[in-house]
């Protein structure tokens, strides 16, 4: 269970500040279709906590190899990946 104090939902800084990636990381998953959906308000997109979390989730058991892969192999893993596909 999260953190009360933790605001549930998160801005496209927020997910990639919690990710540990960039605002362009983000938006290239968004644009594949592989990112949680947001939320549109006011012009600004937010993204539910939880499932920013379940996105991040999935790659816990490959991240020995994504350490170890450049960033095109690390984006065909993360596409693999979201779409339910096990290298």
């Amino acid at each position: 269970m999260s953190n009360t104090l933790e605001p549930r939902w998160l801005s496209v800084n927020d997910a990639a500040r919690l990710m540990s990636v960039s605002r362009t990381t983000i938006n290239n998953y968004r644009e594949k279709g592989l990112f949680p959906k947001p939320i549109e308000f006011g012009g600004r997109v937010a993204f539910l906590r939880e499932e920013v979390l379940a996105f991040m989730a999935k790659f816990e058991n490959a991240r020995p190899e994504q350490d170890r892969i450049g960033e095109k192999r690390r984006t065909e893993m993360v596409c693999s990946l979201a779409r339910g596909h096990h290298s």
